[in-house]
């Protein structure tokens, strides 16, 4: 039996991805097939169903590999002097990751667009987060006990409010330029703040 180096294994799996996200970039994840990713990794169609079984599960392998830094930016959040501030950092650290793996951010979001049309991109997606969710539920439970959030409104709604919060600021800052960040951070933290009005 012919032994497989694991080298050339990597470096086969890291061409398929670095032509599907060329195509990607240029034709949209919807507009790109299976011989547009062979043709731009120059691969025939027998070694890219080698290493990924599947087109989906190349896009799974994609969408794993974005989010995959996200667990580093988040482990030290439970004992942030200040949750808000800290989830606007790992939102905005969170996008450069992404790019500096090699995901362009325009790709990113083709990705995500594409998931609301196509069950296993939703699935890696709701997965990720799934995993986020997690990990704030339990940090905001800690600022809870310790008095810096409000303790009216249970973790979970809690912790899924902040989330989709900081994640639509990102939007809006896109959208509408800087300068919003500011007051948003404000009303945010007098939102989920204790009766002294501050998340810190």
């Amino acid at each position: 039996m012919r032994k497989i180096d694991p080298t050339n294994v990597q470096k086969q799996r890291e061409r398929i991805v670095e032509g599907a996200l060329k195509c990607f970039a240029r034709k949209g994840v919807h507009g790109t097939s299976t011989d547009d990713i062979c043709r731009a990794a120059k691969v025939s169609s027998g070694t890219l169903y080698y290493y990924f079984k599947s087109r989906e599960g190349l896009l799974r392998d994609l969408i794993v590999h974005a989010h995959s830094t996200r667990d580093y930016l988040l482990r030290d959040l439970q004992d942030a002097p200040n949750l808000l501030e800290a989830l606007i950092d790992v939102q905005a650290a969170s996008a450069v990751a992404i790019e500096a793996q090699g995901i362009p951010i325009e790709v990113y979001l083709e990705l995500l667009a594409y998931s609301t049309r196509n069950e296993a991109a939703k699935a890696a997606f709701q997965e990720a987060a799934a995993q986020v969710t997690a990990v704030v539920i339990q940090a905001v439970r800690a600022n809870q006990a310790a008095g810096k959030l409000r303790s009216d409104i249970s973790a979970d709604a809690l912790a899924r409010f902040i989330i989709a919060a900081v994640t639509g600021m990102s939007i809006a800052e896109i959208s509408q330029g800087a300068g919003t960040q500011q007051d948003f951070r404000a009303t945010l933290a007098s939102l989920i703040g204790t009766d002294s009005g501050t998340a810190a």
